[in-house]
């Protein structure tokens, strides 16, 4: 079997792992009091990931279990970049440049946020869902992911027109709204695909 797709499912998480990495560093030395915080967020997903691939996936590895695995290194990505973006915004705040206000910092936060949520939005429905013995189980959760990634790009466009529009102290509660009925509207719609049907 060719090493290219491995390669492929590889490449994502491990360019985004070594930038949380470098990210981490350039905040431990920039603030050696939270060395520790910065230096879990470091190695909290490396060492899952490791933990990861070296318990649950031995090799030789069927397509089922590739494509499982190619699916955690994919959330394995995500969760890195959610990070990496989180660090990324803690070293430009504290960079003690003039234009980083507090208002600057809240609603620059905010819309990062929400264009993190339309990209993972857009990406679940193009996630490829593991094999399985049952068809019919499979195509009821390629329906879940693809309704999953719908709520998360409809709540993260609104998410993010709060914050470029709304007045800074009504944008939490309204931003927080937004979230919480995207997350009640797509609770509703698992429920219905989950339902059996007649």
């Amino acid at each position: 079997m060719s090493d290219a797709p491995a390669k492929n499912t590889l490449m994502f998480p491990l360019m985004i792992v070594i930038a949380v990495l470098a990210l981490a560093l350039i905040m431990i030395v920039r603030e050696p009091g939270l060395a520790w915080m910065f230096g879990l967020a470091a190695i909290f997903l490396p060492g899952c990931w490791i933990l990861i691939e070296k318990l649950r996936f031995a090799y030789p590895l069927s397509e089922k279990r590739l494509e499982e695995r190619a699916l955690i290194r994919r959330s394995i990505g995500l969760a890195a970049l959610m990070i990496a973006v989180a660090l990324g915004m803690t070293v430009i705040y504290t960079s003690g440049l003039a234009w980083v206000t507090d208002q600057f910092e809240q609603r620059s936060t905010g819309i990062v946020f929400a264009m993190l949520l339309i990209v993972v939005g857009n990406i679940m429905p193009k996630t490829p869902v593991p094999l399985s013995d049952d068809p019919s189980a499979s195509t009821q959760r390629q329906a879940q992911m693809r309704t999953t990634g719908v709520f998360m790009v409809v709540s993260g466009l609104l998410y993010g027109l709060v914050w470029v529009f709304a007045p800074l102290d009504l944008a939490k509660p309204l931003s927080l709204g937004a979230l919480f009925l995207g997350v009640a509207l797509m609770m509703l719609r698992m429920v219905l695909l989950a339902r059996p049907r007649a």
